[in-house]
């Protein structure tokens, strides 16, 4: 851990004691400081990184017990970085293992907004491309549990975020981008998609919107 980041957990963990202390009684508040700076038992802990910014930004647990992760980074964790940030996401199995780490980018600001995985533990990520002005391409990208690419689905001038399943039908929605550059203007539709596991669009719902709006989640 940097030591900007250890600064930053210190007081994040100094403040939840605080408020504890405002909470509790006195004898409570005072075991809460001395025990909320230690770190919370688990079962394992995995640590990795780059020289440059890397951040986790989605989690979520197979059924066959693996746990999928991802997140973006500015650096090359298992390939050459792409330009900007680009997509990394890993899986482990239940002793902390890592089972595969892929990295995906291109030249423009990459990030993933949200993982689900079906009922055959297929993964689904919900990626959103961008630079500097230029519109946004979101991206819904599918790998079998074992990291291979099945399928992936691209929607230019979008910003689609919230991803979910029911088990064997995908949803995703977003957001469409309208040709005005003004920020109270440039979304005009948002949508949900839902989607075969094959990666078969079954049907598309639009609403249009006068103002701003971006959903984030679907569940």
């Amino acid at each position: 851990m940097s030591h900007s980041r250890a600064k930053l957990f210190t007081s994040v963990v100094l403040n939840v004691a605080m408020l504890i202390g405002c909470l509790a009684t006195p004898a409570d508040a005072a075991s809460a400081a001395q025990t909320s700076t230690a770190l919370p038992d688990a079962s394992w802990v995995v640590q990795f990184g780059t020289e440059g910014d890397d951040g986790i930004s989605a989690l979520e647990v197979a059924p066959n017990g693996d746990v999928i992760v991802a997140g973006y980074t500015f650096g090359s964790l298992v390939s050459p970085n792409a330009g900007e940030s680009d997509v990394w996401v890993a899986a482990y199995d239940n002793g902390g293992q890592r089972l595969w780490l892929n990295q995906y980018g291109d030249a423009t600001m990459d990030g993933v907004w949200s993982i689900a995985v079906d009922n055959a533990s297929n993964i689904y990520l919900a990626i959103t491309g961008a630079q500097g002005s230029t519109k946004s391409t979101s991206t819904l990208l599918s790998l079998d549990s074992n990291g291979n690419q099945r399928w992936e689905i691209e929607l230019p001038n979008t910003v689609a975020m919230g991803l979910a399943t029911d088990g064997s039908v995908l949803y995703w929605v977003g957001a469409k981008e309208a040709e005005s550059q003004d920020v109270r203007s440039a979304i005009t539709e948002i949508f949900v998609v839902a989607i075969e596991q094959s990666g078969t669009v079954m049907w598309t719902k639009e609403s249009y919107e006068e103002y701003l709006v971006i959903p984030t989640a679907v569940a």
